[in-house]
């Protein structure tokens, strides 16, 4: 699992990757990396990575305009309660 930082020091670890101009990379003292998203748009894309990461290939999305992902506020709360 990769370990990502968002703007507001909240982390997220996630089994998926960025491109590096969205990320700042440092290593903690226990040796962990940790992947800082370096903007809004960063942000978007991780949890964008994550949703179509945890909806099965062949499975379709009943009401895409009830996404938690549309609404960038709510989607940051949602997956980092869910996965810290």
């Amino acid at each position: 699992m990769t370990q990502f930082m968002l703007r507001d020091g909240r982390t997220i670890n996630a089994a998926v990757s960025l491109e590096p101009e969205h990320l700042y990379s440092y290593r903690r003292s226990d040796g962990t990396t940790v992947y800082c998203l370096l903007s809004a748009k960063a942000e978007r894309l991780l949890l964008q990575l994550i949703r179509d990461k945890a909806v099965a290939p062949n499975q379709e999305i009943a009401d895409p305009g009830k996404l938690s992902d549309l609404n960038p506020d709510r989607s940051r709360r949602v997956f980092a309660s869910s996965c810290i």
